[in-house]
């Protein structure tokens, strides 16, 4: 049985369901993507190739939808085609699956009131299934679709083979997003530590075991002690650390309130104490 389309009367009597086309959470997770530069993605480009060899279509193409057009990532077309790469909203069939969130199925869009009046109907695009690709937090981006330039009744063993094309295109982006996040992390870390090593004052981290992590500059000028010979040291046996409570004490206080301000005697590397 073939997915529901979307409904056609509710969709054209009312400009509510444009709110999720505007969703600016949406919007943003879409452009943190860099989906809609320029530039094709392999994995795109050969899942689009598939999907237009197995559906025997002339047309197939993974778009993607802001507040402002449809922008085809990846275009496979065995037939002349003008390769447009940008379709405004007004003209976009793609819009409507990000709308419902439904697959949006046309025989004929000639007689299809969604998409009837649409400029793509006038270059020859009259079949179109489409799936849409919603990804793990919700936002759905765009569609994996295919096109036919005759009319074509699509089999349900057809739009089973797109969805699950259509989930491999979810898979993909979900990866180049978890890879884009893993740098930002990686270049924000990196941007701490160059602050925290230029800093003029001394800082260090430690371990709960007592091990040294971290050695900026302002503590081998404080303690004297280089980076490469403090990091992996046991502080307390090179710091000598003493003072009113233990480090257990510290320890305790700063587990159970977040935070501990007092003082502490530590020993140089010439065994003078600070």
């Amino acid at each position: 049985m073939q997915p529901p389309e979307p409904d056609a009367r509710k969709l054209l009597s009312t400009d509510a369901p444009m709110t999720r086309i505007v969703d600016p959470a949406r919007l943003a997770a879409l452009r943190e993507s860099g989906l809609m530069e320029a530039g094709s993605e392999e994995a795109l480009e050969r899942l689009a190739r598939m999907a237009a060899t197995l559906l025997r279509a002339p047309l197939a193409q993974v778009n993607f939808i802001d507040d402002e057009r449809q922008f085809s990532k990846s275009c496979f077309a065995p037939v002349d085609w003008p390769g447009v790469r940008d379709t405004s909203l007004e003209d976009s069939f793609c819009k409507h699956t990000v709308i419902s969130g439904e697959p949006l199925i046309v025989d004929d869009a000639r007689t299809h009131p969604l998409v009837s009046r649409s400029a793509a109907v006038d270059m020859g695009v009259i079949a179109y299934a489409g799936i849409p690709l919603t990804m793990a937090d919700g936002h759905t981006f765009g569609t994996l679709c295919v096109v036919g330039f005759e009319p074509r009744r699509w089999t349900d063993q057809e739009i089973l083979m797109l969805r699950d094309l259509a989930a491999s295109v979810v898979t993909e982006i979900e990866l180049r997003r978890e890879i884009a996040r893993g740098e930002q992390v990686q270049s924000a870390l990196r941007q701490q530590a160059s602050l925290l090593e230029l800093a003029h004052d001394c800082i260090l981290v430690r371990d709960l075991n007592g091990i040294i992590r971290f050695w900026n500059g302002g503590a081998e000028r404080v303690y004297g002690w280089s980076r490469d010979e403090a990091i992996g040291a046991s502080s307390h046996q090179l710091l000598g650390t003493s003072g009113p409570k233990s480090l257990e004490e510290i320890e305790q206080e700063m587990l159970r309130d977040g935070l501990w301000d007092g003082e502490l005697v530590h020993r140089t590397r010439d065994g003078s104490e600070i």
